[in-house]
């Protein structure tokens, strides 16, 4: 029972610290991009201001949401768009050496801190918006339909003593007008109020709201998607008094104006909750009025062009990937930093061709890849000025059997990497004439699977182009093969599978699988292919 305690304690403490770990590299360059694309949007923006819509310069804050959403590496392709999506990526990680002991941590560590903080602020936000509408739904609650007096309005349209004009809700918008606004004195009023409060729903803006709510919730610590919001925000406003105006003549543009300026000084308007996400009539009034003053606006297709110019360069400047991180030039090289004595990895094995790197690195040369006959320079490194531990640690049966396995199993990734890729090459082909299917099976290549240790050598292309799959494919090798690879296809889906065996330091024998599979959608005829290269290593019993 002894045995078991530290394990519940430890093991939340290691999740935790690996997410603040994440979180923190994360956090810098994101920080830097937001930033970064905050200004230009705010730029742009003052630009555009007297010359484009509002309605069009939402569209400049865009990229910021974007490059929170995605990874900080992400790329905009520049091909044409394909009917093919290969999402391939087979990197897996070989897994011969067993799990290792839970080692022992800190009870508690600054990322472990940050990612409980960066939880409970979440939390809190939460909590905050959720009271807020629960708030707002108990004021509405006494407020009364207003349908027959507000005819071809866009949704339900309540009256409430003390609360609007405002728009609330998404999945089902009501506009709330207040009582005294049915006054007959107040008829101009009520038209410039609703005219703009229905812009509001038919933009379905209540539903933009609850994103840009998420959003800071989410990433509440990266302050420049705050200021974005607090700005797309004025611009909705903007937005929906554009709408309001449109083929407005000079009287009815100052009308406007003056109902703002009423509803501001009104009151009893906006009596509602801060943060139930609420769209209220009299909010951002100065933006709104100087906005109303300027009416020269460039043709549409111009603004439109110039916005989109704008979006599309901040997304792809935005989407070049982080800097590597600068730092000792040995902290990745398996040399210990200076001043700093090595030490093994935390689990006692390498796990992964990180770990090699990380923790051996300095025995890899680096001139020739290591896993294609880079396996004796490793062997063969030299020695001099390497810690005695980590020689004996990189050279142990365990991690050279780690090398030799990484540079065996390499042969069956990159086969099925090409092989997914011939396959999607070989289905656009067959999209082009309005077939839709993918090439048939290939038989095993060997027939027979080989000798453990021993290699087939194909005949190319007599070994290929015999067998109505792989010649489909029109995919061959023509060097000395580990592996047996096979290819199952019903025209809709495949699944290619290389296997072979091979034996460990120890002597054991261990059958290797890999699997790549794919399948054509039904309904808009994509072909996708899996993420991953599905990887199955087995002792064989009384091997």
């Amino acid at each position: 029972m002894t045995d078991f305690i530290p394990q519940i304690v430890t093991s939340p403490v290691i999740t935790l610290t690996a997410w603040g770990q994440s979180l923190w590299t994360w956090l810098a360059p994101t920080y830097a991009w937001t930033a970064a694309l905050l200004v230009g949007a705010l730029l742009i923006d003052r630009v555009l201001a007297r010359r484009a819509r509002a309605a069009w310069r939402i569209a400049l804050y865009a990229p910021i949401a974007l490059r929170l959403l995605l990874p900080l590496s992400w790329k905009i392709p520049l091909a044409n768009a394909p009917r093919v999506v290969t999402l391939l990526t087979p990197v897996p990680e070989a897994m011969l050496p067993p799990h290792p002991a839970l080692v022992a941590v800190p009870m508690f560590t600054w990322q472990a801190a940050l990612t409980v903080a960066w939880i409970a602020v979440a939390c809190a936000l939460v909590f905050v918006r959720v009271r807020a509408r629960l708030r707002l739904r108990r004021e509405l609650a006494s407020s009364r339909s207003a349908n027959a007096r507000v005819p071809n309005a866009p949704c339900e349209v309540v009256e409430h003593e003390a609360l609007g004009p405002m728009v609330v809700g998404a999945l089902r918008p009501r506009i709330v007008v207040p009582t005294a606004l049915f006054a007959p004195e107040e008829k101009e009023a009520l038209a410039c109020v609703l005219g703009h409060e229905a812009a509001h729903v038919r933009r379905r803006d209540p539903w933009l709201m609850v994103a840009m709510q998420i959003l800071e919730v989410a990433f509440w610590p990266v302050v420049p998607l705050w200021i974005a919001a607090r700005r797309v925000r004025a611009l909705v406003e903007m937005a929906c008094d554009e709408a309001a105006l449109a083929d407005a003549d000079a009287n009815a543009r100052r009308r406007y104006g003056h109902t703002l300026l009423d509803m501001a000084e009104w009151r009893t308007m906006t009596v509602a909750p801060l943060g139930a996400g609420e769209l209220h009539f009299g909010s951002t009034l100065r933006a709104r009025i100087e906005a109303l003053a300027s009416a020269r606006r460039w043709p549409r297709v111009v603004q439109a062009t110039l916005v989109a110019i704008a979006v599309v360069a901040f997304a792809a400047c935005s989407s070049v990937g982080s800097a590597p991180t600068t730092g000792d030039p040995n902290a990745s090289s398996g040399q210990p930093a200076r001043g700093q004595a090595w030490s093994p990895p935390p689990s006692g094995a390498i796990r992964s061709e990180a770990d090699l790197l990380t923790y051996c690195g300095i025995f890899l040369d680096r001139t020739i890849p290591f896993w294609n006959g880079g396996r004796e320079a490793y062997r063969n490194h030299s020695t001099d000025g390497v810690p005695a531990d980590q020689v004996a640690f990189c050279r142990s049966p365990v991690v050279l059997d780690f090398v030799d396995a990484t540079a065996w199993a390499s042969e069956g990734r990159n086969a099925l990497g090409q092989i997914g890729k011939d396959l999607a090459t070989a289905y656009e082909q067959s999209y082009a004439v309005g077939k839709y299917e993918l090439c048939p099976s290939g038989p095993p290549i060997p027939r027979i699977a080989q000798t453990v240790g021993t290699k087939y050598q194909p005949s190319y292309p007599a070994d290929w182009n015999d067998k109505a799959g792989w010649q489909c494919l029109n995919f061959g090798m023509d060097q000395p093969m580990w592996f047996q690879y096979k290819l199952d296809s019903d025209g809709q889906r495949f699944t290619a599978t290389a296997r072979a065996q091979r034996r460990d330091f120890e002597g054991k024998l261990i059958d290797v699988t890999m699997v790549l599979r794919g399948e054509i959608d039904a309904r808009t005829r994509v072909f996708n292919i899996a993420p991953t290269i599905e990887e199955t290593w087995k002792t064989v019993t009384g091997g």
